[in-house]
């Protein structure tokens, strides 16, 4: 099973999202792809850069639209377009799975029905390529179940096309309520944005819950960086990860680690079967085997070594096997 793992310490956004995949390895191809099926081709650029944020390195993706007058789209229309366009059947669900959600929450807090919700933010071409990218990109490494960290949504006031919004924004509180997802405190951060209606909407969509991430094994990390500075590293980490057996304890290295491990412990292979001699007696190894203390005449090849350092009792000798 592929495990994905978002851990969104200053918030969850689109570009933060997809950004963290192209990190990851994620071909541009893949998600340009269906946006040219949605007829999107040439109506925007990306500006992919590695970046620092209070010192640790990351992706930053800005979307740049290329549309000289950015219609305002209601979702019928764009649900239209997405169900006829030559989409991968999953990929389609997905992405209308997510603007479902941002029409139902958008029509909650504005008062009317969702069919009739202007997506003249939502809806521009950055939020159509971060949605279209993310499922893209999550689909493309197989991701089987994903578990996101809880967020920060942010706290003052943010600009918008109905002038200031209260943080967190209207949307992203519709949605956290519909969805129960719970959200981090924001004591402490300046004031911003630090969720948006789109990502919380993605890991909505996707995540099969919130909080601690579960025992794993990190495979890669991707690393998505945002653009507002802020007082510590404005990232998001995006790791694929394999889940620990839960026949197998978490700390425990897989069999073929533990046997390297111990050998390692014992020393060479020569030295392995070490044991505590007593006079006129056979001598036991831990490991069970029984040999005597080695003499010139005896014919064992190695010479006794100095006191276990690990018990500290006994002068522990090489055995051989009794034959």
């Amino acid at each position: 099973m592929t495990l994905a793992l978002v851990d969104c310490p200053t918030g969850l956004a689109g570009n933060m999202l997809l950004a963290a995949l192209l990190d990851l390895g994620l071909p541009e191809s893949v998600l340009h792809r269906p946006l040219v099926a949605l007829g999107l081709d040439g109506a925007y650029s990306l500006a992919v850069e590695e970046r620092r944020s209070a010192g640790l390195r990351g992706l930053h993706l800005e979307v740049r639209s290329l549309e000289a007058d950015p219609p305002h789209r209601h979702w019928c229309d764009l649900r239209d377009r997405i169900v006829s366009a030559p989409l991968e059947e999953s990929l389609r669900q997905r992405v209308l799975q997510v603007f479902s959600l941002l029409a139902e929450a958008e029509a909650a807090v504005h008062g009317c029905a969702s069919d009739a919700v202007h997506f003249h933010e939502v809806g521009a071409v950055d939020a159509l390529v971060d949605i279209v990218g993310v499922c893209a990109g999550l689909q493309h490494f197989g991701i089987e179940r994903l578990i996101c960290g809880v967020p920060p949504a942010g706290h003052g006031r943010v600009i918008s096309q109905h002038g200031p919004l209260p943080l967190p924004a209207p949307a992203v509180l519709e949605l956290a309520r519909r969805l129960a997802i719970p959200l981090a405190s924001s004591e402490g951060f300046p004031e911003a944005e630090l969720t948006t209606p789109t990502g919380l909407a993605l890991m909505g969509t996707w995540a099969n819950g919130f909080g601690v991430a579960p025992g794993h094994r990190p495979r890669a990390v991707g690393v998505g960086l945002g653009s507002r500075s802020l007082d510590r590293p404005n990232l998001l980490r995006l790791v694929l990860a394999q889940p620990i057996d839960a026949a197998e304890p978490p700390g425990q290295p897989r069999t073929g680690a533990r046997r390297r491990l111990r050998h390692a412990r014992r020393g060479p292979r020569r030295c392995r079967h070490r044991a505590r001699w007593r006079p006129g007696r056979h001598a036991r190894s831990r490991c069970g085997w029984v040999g005597r203390r080695s003499t010139g005449s005896s014919g064992c090849p190695t010479p006794p070594h100095r006191p276990d350092s690990r018990c500290g009792r006994g002068d522990v000798v090489a055995c051989a096997l009794l034959r």
